[in-house]
């Protein structure tokens, strides 16, 4: 192709060459905004968490604090109530009748008579 064909034909093809060149350039924009538009957007709502919500949360925290470990530790507290009951469960459940005797004569200070 010659210089004056090349010529010729931007020039019957400007119309369609300018369409396809915005549509390039218009859907680059698109995968360019794609991929940087939520990364622009998770730094700014990370930065507003960390500075204007994670403060908030501490001093609201704070002021709660004494209800917080009363709440903590009634929590233990029936955690542990649990714990043992469900434990004297198990084993109330595991004695048969001869380590049930076993055990309340051990408990009593009983010598076993074998």
């Amino acid at each position: 192709m010659t210089e004056q064909e090349l010529t010729e034909f931007m020039e019957k093809n400007k119309a369609a060459i300018l369409d396809a060149s915005r549509a390039a350039i218009i859907e680059k924009i698109k995968d360019s905004m794609k991929w940087s538009l939520p990364d622009t957007v998770n730094q700014t709502v990370n930065s507003f968490l960390t500075n204007e919500i994670a403060p908030e949360i501490g001093r609201m925290l704070k002021e709660q604090k004494g209800v917080i470990l009363e709440a903590a530790k009634k929590s233990a507290v029936a955690l542990s109530d649990k714990l043992a009951t469900t434990m004297m469960e198990q084993v109330t459940k595991s004695l048969d009748g001869y380590r049930a005797e076993e055990v309340f004569k051990a408990l009593l200070g009983i010598k076993s008579r074998y």
